[in-house]
């Protein structure tokens, strides 16, 4: 009896929409190795498709041998690695054309002079490895002459993938060592030479080769390779399936789509702005369609893309970087992760439901809406790759292994649909793309590298903790402003786990010295590293988005953060309140978790002048006040707040059915 319940329930389905996989073509377009393959006779252009597809694709190889097998002796891997970084940021991003694919110019001979270059110094490092390893003696002239070739192609490379004000940044950190006897304020200090500096930033592995490098190399290429095999399956679009047939049904479905889609897949992108150019690109224009206008459709994709980085279970390989430099598990890190990323989707969820409502924009019609076990069915699979992941992480294994087993997963369970099926030439796409996303990442990483060293060459790591205790006279909450002013400003088109590793050196000790747990420190600058991607003037992902939707990319910018504004205040809340952060007694944390969720509720409300109903001036200020006591972690401003909220949506409820009775008695 039971079965045949079973079969009917399926057979009732048989007619309802699931994935139409018929529709959906995977873009090869951007494919360098494409346009290899594409080709006939030789061309210049076709020989640098051949040589950057080849670059791109074995360093894929290596670091996943290496991620397989265990790496190579240090130096050698991460200088190896970061050789394929350089070259390829000199073949992809060339000096006076747009991309590669431009006619060639005079320039080219400098670009080629600069892979000559970066060559060399691999060669030369592979040959005088024990000098590396051992540190031994006073440095050569060619020692001295490749440790500054070194910086200048870092910096070169930087300012083609990063931009010039990052490489400023890198450039002014680099030697403010050899000034520092001469600049004033805290970058006063005692100078140290040329060949001081070559020695530390480049003879050692605590500059350029050291923990930035050494983290990219190791863990977050490994995920860019993940993310890149989940664009050539067609996971993206199989996540905005299931969100469509979740939410589509509901007011608002195309933005509450693009909330779901882009939390599944930025958890596992390393990249916001990937994240934004993999989803935004089918959800963007859905929302214009839905009734949103540009600029709301690309500032709700920026904000739901940007929160995938603090998404548990990968936060955009943020877990790991956390677990590493904590030093506890993977599995600790979600854990206290969790609340403040689900606090932070709420927030989206209001805003848009609210917004929907103010707006009259009605759900989709339910013949668009695709039956959730239908989705399940024609794509479920697709899941497994990214469980396995998850599994053997909790199950203790390095974060390499799990992504290297759940890739051979991804390439046997492609086979179930042609569509999905990676076959030869995708494979190698798969390979090529996940090579050249990494190249911005890990030209930054070493750039980064430069200040990590110069600043504790010089001791400027400690004049700055020192300066920022002095400023903040020794007030917690004030040093916390500062650190998120800094978390703002360094993550203006910087990398998420770049400006995390930066932070975790040169801000968090202070932090803990001010008396803050280490595991709230290291989130707290985490979360605003992250955050600055929606935050103008820069805003990177609203950038991206704005692309997409064709909208005005400052107003873009201000919306997204306006929609996400009560995530601005909820690190500030877990610092002070461990609960949020699942630390504390059980009904503490209960508290403060209901207490948080109304108070997001409460201020998205105010943000967009709806509750119940249409919200008057009165009501938007009593609702922005209640929020913030309800998100202060204190029982009495809890409760405050709650009365707060409670007296203005019992007003909006009273008005309502005024405004229903009144309409009622004029219709009759």
């Amino acid at each position: 009896m039971k079965m045949d319940r079973f079969i009917n329930f399926f057979r009732r389905r048989q007619g309802k929409k699931g994935i139409d996989w018929e529709l959906i073509k995977e873009d090869s377009g951007g494919s360098i190795i494409a346009s290899f393959l594409g080709g006939k006779g030789f061309s210049i252009h076709r020989l640098q498709a051949f040589f950057i597809s080849t670059l791109a694709i074995s360093m894929t190889i290596i670091l996943l041998f290496c991620g397989s097998f265990g790496a190579l002796e240090v130096r050698i891997f991460r200088s190896t690695i970061l050789t394929f970084f350089l070259l390829l940021a000199f073949l992809v991003h060339p000096l006076g054309r747009k991309s590669w694919r431009d006619p060639l110019n005079v320039f080219f001979v400098l670009d080629v002079v600069l892979i000559f270059l970066t060559v060399g110094i691999q060669i030369y490092t592979y040959i005088d490895i024990d000098r590396f390893t051992w540190k031994l003696g006073e440095l050569s002239f060619l020692e001295i002459f490749s440790g500054f070739a070194e910086f200048f192609l870092i910096l070169e490379a930087s300012r083609r993938t990063m931009g010039l004000v990052f490489t400023g940044i890198c450039f002014f950190f680099l030697i403010e060592p050899f000034f520092a006897h001469s600049l004033p304020s805290f970058f006063h200090g005692p100078s140290i030479d040329f060949e001081q500096m070559i020695e530390q930033q480049f003879m050692r592995d605590d500059g350029i080769f050291g923990i930035a490098l050494g983290v990219m190399v190791n863990t977050i290429s490994i995920f860019i390779i993940f993310g890149a095999f989940l664009q050539k399956t067609l996971t993206g679009q199989f996540f905005i399936a299931l969100a469509n047939s979740v939410a589509g049904k509901f007011r608002g479905g195309a933005a509450k789509i693009a909330v779901i889609t882009s939390a599944l897949f930025g958890t596992m992108s390393g990249s916001v702005v990937a994240n934004v150019t993999v989803t935004g690109v089918v959800t963007i224009p859905m929302m214009q369609k839905g009734g949103y206008s540009k600029e709301y459709a690309g500032a709700v994709e920026a904000a739901a893309s940007t929160g995938g980085q603090i998404m548990p279970p990968v936060m955009g390989v943020g877990a790991f970087l956390l677990a590493g430099i904590l030093g506890v598990s993977y599995a600790t890190v979600c854990y206290h992760a969790i609340i403040p990323a689900i606090l932070y989707y709420l927030s989206l969820y209001f805003a848009i439901d609210f917004h929907a409502q103010k707006m009259n924009i009605q759900p989709f019609n339910k013949v668009d809406v695709p039956d959730p076990i239908n989705v399940m069915r024609d794509g479920g699979y697709l899941f497994v790759p990214i469980g396995i992941i998850i599994y053997l992480l909790i199950k203790g294994f390095s974060p390499e292994k799990a992504v290297v087993l759940s890739l051979l997963f991804i390439f046997a369970l492609s086979f179930f649909r042609h569509q999905t099926r990676l076959s030869p030439v995708k494979l190698l796409e798969a390979f090529e793309e996940g090579g050249r996303m990494m190249v911005q990442i890990g030209v930054a990483c070493a750039a980064i590298g430069l200040i990590i060293g110069s600043v504790g060459a010089s001791g400027l790591g400690t004049r700055f903790t020192s300066l920022v205790l002095q400023a903040s006279g020794g007030h917690p909450w004030v040093a916390l402003v500062f650190t998120m002013i800094a978390g703002i400003i360094l993550g203006m088109g910087v990398p998420t786990s770049v400006v995390y590793i930066l932070l975790a050196v040169l801000i968090v000790p202070l932090l803990i010295q001010l008396g803050f747990m280490p595991i709230t420190a290291h989130l707290f600058v985490f979360y605003f590293g992250v955050i600055a991607n929606i935050t103008p003037p820069v805003a990177m992902a609203a950038m991206a988005a704005s692309t997409l939707a064709k909208s005005n990319y400052m107003k873009t910018g201000f919306i997204s953060m306006r929609i996400a504004l009560p995530c601005y205040l909820v690190p500030f809340v877990f610092v002070y309140a461990p609960e949020l952060i699942l630390i504390g007694s059980v009904s503490k944390m209960i508290i403060a978790i209901l207490s948080a969720a109304i108070g997001v509720c409460s201020m998205s409300a105010a943000n967009e002048g709806w509750l119940v109903g249409r919200a008057n001036f009165l009501e938007r200020v009593l609702l922005f006040v209640a929020a913030i006591f309800l998100i202060l972690p204190a029982m009495h401003s809890s409760f405050f707040g709650f009365l707060l909220f409670g007296i203005v949506f019992i007003m909006q409820l009273k008005t309502k059915r005024m405004f229903k009775v009144d309409y009622r008695v004029a219709k009759g």
